[in-house]
């Protein structure tokens, strides 16, 4: 809600207000711009529910305000709200151009609208805007030009009859309503009886039905032919003076207030109050406060105010006991300084000059116009102080005495505040607080200079030890001891000002109790006559201890003062000494006041006048009202939401279990009573917290990522004076998330469990494998060391072979050597003789040439070795005969030629064959090499048993 129309409800109203009196006081007014509730210019119905909302018919839709905030909500086809009416706080009916439905408030405190309009339409439903609903036992009626409908909360029907109607008026239990251009109907049982003596009305248009001022009468009021009683049998006419205005300006609502009066709301003329016997009390319009002349609606409060639907904008008429308001949207008198009554004249003293009203006028209201500047004073009036039955006006241009005659004579050129009467000892003196210096006023109107200090002097007070006190208008004060003549100060003392005594550095001067008391930053101090120093009032300070901001204390009777703090006005009662009690004033605005110059002025022993910016207001002090207490903030609604932006509303009318999943909430409160200014609030969230929050007027309180819990939310309200109300209290669960239930700990000691055992087995499959890995290391080193012995046997069986080859190759080249010896001795010889014995070495030689025992020696060893061998040699190469078997292991022996040809007792060139016959078997070309293919063929070819061997 806008700021600005918070603030001045906040200065004007403060409470609910119930007195009635004779004469009603006149209304405060606080005027709504479209650009204060952000809707249309026009506003055709007004109409407060049970919880303080106020609901406003405009051309955009329905509005709201729940005392902070405005809220729009618009009808389909963007239609014109032209009557609303509350059933409670969460269903409200609104009419309008060929439409009327309900809307329900729903979880989170929005307003959802259901048309309804029936299906089958009459004809006569066309064009038609509905003006009046009313809420009955038997349902809600539905009124337009053309037909009534009923809603019964199940079905919508329209009544029986064909007239052409103008407005449905209630009257009691009971409806009346005119025919277009006819008498006035009774409806009773939906059928419609026409009322005796209401045919003088078929000329004019009856639009107000009010209870009248004795039981069983009715004020009739008209849009052209002024107000008329009913007493049951026949129409006369009502108070005719009023009558005239209102048929001037054309009648078009009118309600009848809890205080007694009749408020009539025109199209031209604005508000018109009247007294239950028909006598003009007030009037308001353009003229002084109205914002707008043309009253489309009126309806009051549970404050007993009153709201105003405009042509453009709203009002609200704030009624408070004891406070007659006369603030003006054209005031052009200036800002007010002081005010006294003179020869039967309202006089004011403002930055523009002196200003003059008849009193009598003040009674049934007054103009801005009425209020006439008085001649040769025109300027900045300070104030007026009555001594001696002479009135003297303290001006920008100096002091001037004004006659009874409103003569004038200048008594000071020097501008000043005002003057002072103050008795030094047993000598009464007039003193003068001018602008420079000092000055003293004698009996015959004789100025005088004060000598001892050349500065401005704001205030002036005198104690009961000769002292006088001069209060500067913009540092601290002075403690001065006078002359015995008065006219010169002999010693002085400042307290605050920068004098480095600890008090503050503006000092405002008063006197409470016959003593002098200094205030400054919303302390209090007076002066010690025995030590001579300033010390705290403890009475004073203890009485103001909730107190902030506070401006001025003004007295006003014996130990009655004002106190004018920034957000309110309280009664002070002290003796001085050791009692003061503060009471809180309903409804006196402070905004309007002027800051650092605010200013009671006493006009008798009951009536006050509190000085303004645009007016004043008067205040009767016994009449004046206590404020009642704050009650509990309404709960509007509860959204939970989570981290995903995912989100819920609850109803708060029923327990309320929130899943942690959405353990952020938000709270939404407005006060019970609607428009009451100031109101702050607080929170707390018991089961989180113990402290309140600090007072706000957001309206909201938001929790974030509250732990699962039993919660009770707690809201209170406080106004402006410091009162707390009992807070309204939600308690509410976050529920346990879905990882903290029972399921949830049971599936984790299954899932500790199981991690258990995979890490028992990750433990036993280490240390199985450790084991396995220290087998594998011990059979490796079992390994390394059997090959290393299989390596040396068969370095050892190859070191045989060889040896035995080469032994068994050199034997035979021996013998064969011996045998050839032996062959050409005998060749060459040819002796018979030596035959024998030729034959005998021949037989023996050849004896021990036996190659198959050779060769089986030489095989032994081979096999020994290459125990596959000839195996794989049989089975790659099947067409291989045994002497090339032999010869393929002679060649895998790496023997030469020679070699093997001594071991197989063949010759060279045999072997030479044999090994072409051989490589032609293998399939090997000439880039092959025979001795290689043969050494790698059984290392290829062997299987497991072979490389284990």
């Amino acid at each position: 809600m806008p700021i600005k129309f918070l603030y001045s409800l906040f200065c004007l109203l403060t409470g609910v207000l119930s007195a009635m009196s004779s004469r009603a006081a006149g209304p405060g007014v606080i005027n709504l711009l479209p650009s204060d509730y952000r809707a249309a210019n026009k506003n055709w119905a007004v109409a407060e529910d049970d919880a303080g909302t106020l609901y406003a018919g405009n051309d955009k839709g329905l509005l709201e305000f729940d005392g902070l905030q405005w809220r729009l909500y618009e009808l389909p086809r963007a239609s014109i709200v032209r009557s609303v009416a509350p059933l409670s706080h969460d269903v409200i009916f609104t009419g309008g151009f060929e439409e009327f439905g309900r809307w329900d408030r729903d979880a989170s405190g929005a307003l959802r609208y259901t048309s309804l309009v029936p299906a089958q339409r009459n004809p006569r439903f066309s064009d038609s805007d509905f003006w009046k609903i009313y809420i009955t036992p038997q349902g809600v009626l539905f009124q337009s030009f053309h037909g009534i409908y009923l809603y019964d909360y199940e079905r919508v029907r329209r009544l029986t009859g064909e007239m052409n109607m103008l407005f449905l008026l209630r009257a009691g239990d009971e409806f009346w309503v005119q025919e277009m251009g006819g008498p006035l109907y009774r409806m009773r049982q939906e059928s419609f009886e026409r009322l005796p003596d209401s045919e003088r009305f078929s000329t004019t248009t009856v639009r107000v039905l009010l209870p009248g001022p004795h039981e069983g009468e009715w004020i009739v009021g008209t849009g052209t032919d002024g107000l008329w009683r009913y007493d049951g049998e026949r129409f006369t006419p009502w108070s005719p003076a009023l009558s005239e205005r209102l048929r001037r300006d054309e009648l078009n609502c009118g309600i009848r207030t809890s205080r007694g009066t009749y408020l009539f709301g025109t199209l031209f003329g604005g508000l018109y109050e009247a007294g239950a016997d028909g006598r003009l009390l007030a009037v308001l319009s353009t003229e002084n406060r109205l914002l707008n002349n043309s009253v489309m609606a009126l309806a009051e409060d549970a404050q007993q105010n009153v709201w105003a639907a405009l042509d453009r904008g709203l009002s609200l008429l704030l009624f408070c006991e004891g406070v007659d308001y006369h603030t003006y949207n054209k005031w052009a008198a200036g800002s007010l300084y002081d005010a006294c009554r003179w020869q039967g004249k309202l006089l004011l003293a403002t930055n523009q000059g002196v200003f003059a009203v008849d009193e009598s006028r003040l009674a049934t209201g007054v103009d801005p116009s009425d209020f006439r500047p008085v001649a040769g004073l025109s300027g900045q009036a300070w104030s007026f102080d009555l001594l001696d039955g002479r009135l003297y006006v303290s001006h920008n241009t100096g002091v001037t005495e004004l006659r009874p005659d409103f003569s004038l004579v200048r008594r000071s050129d020097m501008g000043g505040y005002g003057l002072r009467r103050v008795k030094l000892g047993e000598k009464s003196r007039t003193y003068y607080a001018s602008y420079y210096k000092l000055r003293l006023l004698d009996d015959d109107g004789t100025m005088h200079e004060v000598d001892g200090l050349d500065e401005s002097v704001y205030r002036i007070e005198a104690d009961y030890m000769r002292n006088l006190w001069l209060e500067h208008p913009s540092k601290g004060v002075y403690r001065c001891r006078m002359s015995d003549d008065g006219r010169r100060i002999e010693e002085r003392t400042l307290y605050g000002g920068g004098a480095g005594d600890g008090l503050p550095y503006k000092l405002h001067l008063l006197r409470v109790g016959g003593r002098v008391a200094l205030m400054g930053d919303d302390r209090f101090f007076r002066y010690n006559e025995y030590t001579d120093c300033i010390e705290a009032d403890t009475v004073l300070d203890a009485a103001f201890r909730t107190v902030e901001d506070i401006r001025r204390v003004i007295p006003y009777a014996d130990e009655w003062f004002w106190v004018i703090t920034g957000s309110g006005v309280w009664k002070l009662r002290y003796d001085g000494r050791r009692s003061a009690e503060l009471t809180p004033c309903a409804g006196i605005p402070v905004d309007n006041m002027i800051y650092g110059y605010e200013q009671v002025a006493r006009l008798d022993d009951s009536t006050c006048l509190f000085c303004g910016d645009n007016g004043f207001e008067l205040v009767s002090s016994q009449a004046v009202e206590i404020p009642p207490p704050p009650i509990p903030p309404l709960l509007e609604s509860l959204r939970a939401s989570g981290r995903r932006g995912d989100e819920a509303w609850y109803d708060l009318s029923a327990a309320v279990e929130i899943p942690h999943q959405r353990n952020s909430v938000t709270f939404r409160y407005a006060p019970r009573r609607g428009a009451v200014p100031g109101l702050r609030f607080r929170h707390r969230l018991t089961g989180m917290e113990s402290a309140w929050s600090e007072s706000d007027r957001t309206g909201t309180a938001d929790y974030a990522r509250l732990p699962q819990g039993r919660y009770t939310f707690e809201v209170a309200v406080g106004d402006v004076f410091g009162r707390w109300s009992e807070p309204a209290r939600f308690p509410f669960v976050v529920l346990t998330p879905w990882y903290a239930t029972g399921w949830a700990y049971a599936g984790y000691v299954l899932l500790l469990a199981f991690t258990f055992y995979c890490l028992w087995l990750l433990v036993m499959r280490f240390y199985r494998r450790r084991y396995l890995r220290r087998l594998r290391l011990q059979e490796i080193v079992a390994l390394r060391r059997a090959n290393r012995e299989l390596t040396r046997q068969i370095e050892t069986r190859d070191a045989e072979i060889v040896a035995q080859s080469s032994t068994l190759i050199g034997r035979n080249e021996i013998i064969l050597r011996l045998r050839d010896m032996v062959n050409e001795f005998q060749q060459k010889q040819g002796n018979r003789t030596t035959a024998p014995l030729w034959q005998k070495v021949n037989a023996y030689v050849s004896s021990k040439l036996d190659t198959e025992s050779d060769w089986t020696l030489f095989l032994i060893k081979f096999e020994q070795k290459h125990s596959s061998y000839f195996r794989i040699m049989k089975e790659r190469f099947p067409d291989l005969t045994t002497s090339d078997l032999r010869l393929s292991a002679c060649l895998k022996m790496n023997l030469c030629t020679k070699e093997i040809a001594s071991l197989m007792s063949l010759s060279v060139r045999a072997v030479e064959n044999g090994r072409y016959r051989l490589r032609k078997k293998l399939g090997l070309t000439s880039a092959q090499n025979l001795n290689e293919f043969l050494l790698h063929i059984d290392s290829q070819e062997s299987g497991p048993e072979d490389d284990e061997k």
